[in-house]
């Protein structure tokens, strides 16, 4: 059994490394944002905007990935390949997201839009995916698949009974 100390180190060994990886996410981000940014504004006008259609399929293909992960259970051999779809599917749908409403956001401020809130909100919302993809990435670097949705959370904790049980501490008898 390991003593408090040594829980203790393990605990600040690894709130150390949740806040190393939530900064290296944010620096990654913030590089992808600028590049992306950097990218739509040099541009020729418009040549983005022409993939809004493509990239709202490719939002409902990663919907359609997300609700079938709901249903697909942590051991089947599908799980892994949702999970990535989703994923990096996601992060690369998301960072062609940025140059397309950077592009958008130009084209509509030439046009007369003055919506500051709604371009603000458009862009914030693929910092945060992008963010929150590349943050899972970095945590999850040590060989586990972290959870794709609530349900795939609720499927983990059905696992912690064969866990304890390995432990000899049987949860199912009575």
């Amino acid at each position: 059994a390991r003593g408090p100390r040594a829980r203790a180190r393990t605990a600040a060994r690894s709130h150390t490394s949740r806040t190393r990886a939530a900064a290296q996410a944010l620096l990654i981000t913030t590089g992808m944002f600028a590049a992306m940014t950097g990218l739509a504004m040099f541009a020729k006008p418009g040549a983005a905007l022409r993939y809004g259609v493509p990239l709202g399929g490719g939002l409902l293909m990663l919907m359609a990935v997300g609700i079938g992960g709901m249903f697909v259970p942590v051991t089947s051999a599908w799980y892994p390949i949702l999970h990535n779809v989703y994923l990096y599917g996601g992060l690369t749908l998301f960072t062609l997201y940025i140059a397309y409403d950077t592009q958008k956001m130009i084209d509509e401020y030439e046009m007369g839009e003055d919506d500051h809130i709604k371009h603000a909100t458009d862009l914030f919302i693929d910092f945060k995916i992008v963010f929150s993809r590349v943050l899972q990435l970095l945590m999850g670097r040590d060989g586990r698949l972290l959870p794709l949705n609530v349900a795939s959370v609720a499927q983990l904790q059905v696992k912690l009974p064969a866990d304890l049980s390995r432990q000899g501490q049987d949860l199912r008898k009575p």
